[in-house]
């Protein structure tokens, strides 16, 4: 087993994963820690990865996940997800505040994205989504629904 110590800025939402992500092409983790912590005032994320070396080509992703994982989480919103972007972006950075948890436990802005993009129904729908998984579907998933209602509702009065 060889361990790697990979180090990367945060900047309050998200972590840059490419360096990670590179790494972990290749490998076999059996175990993935991380921490975070403030070095003057700048953020970062410490990972901590045990892994053994594969010795054989990985497997090529399906195309849809492999175009959705090289998009900017900019470049997936459109001018009608934003404000539901935004509302979920507040709503995440502030039960991050409030569990003393980096914001991007909760949903990185890639997945915030796709869920504005998706406006998921119910939880079934929310956990379709890549990115959401079932825990955060049982722990989060009413309050997305009613944060997608709200702004569905706040649409509807503009109209």
């Amino acid at each position: 087993m060889k361990i790697r110590f990979i180090t990367v800025h945060f900047d309050g939402y998200e972590f840059e994963s490419q360096v990670l992500e590179e790494f972990l092409l290749d490998k076999h983790v059996e175990s993935m820690q991380q921490y975070f912590f403030q070095t003057r005032e700048n953020p970062h994320v410490l990972f901590i990865i045990r892994y053994q070396d594969q010795h054989h080509e990985p497997l090529p992703m399906s195309p849809m996940k492999e175009k959705s994982q090289t998009k900017s989480w900019k470049s997936l919103l459109n001018e009608e997800s934003m404000p539901l972007f935004e509302k979920l972006r507040s709503w995440r950075n502030e039960r991050a505040k409030d569990a003393g948890i980096p914001s991007y436990v909760i949903g990185s802005n890639r997945v915030l994205a796709l869920i504005s993009n998706r406006r998921p129904t119910a939880i079934s729908h929310l956990g379709e989504i890549e990115g959401v998984g079932k825990g955060t579907c049982e722990k989060y998933g009413e309050e997305i629904l009613a944060i997608f209602n709200s702004t569905l509702e706040g649409e509807k009065d503009n109209e």
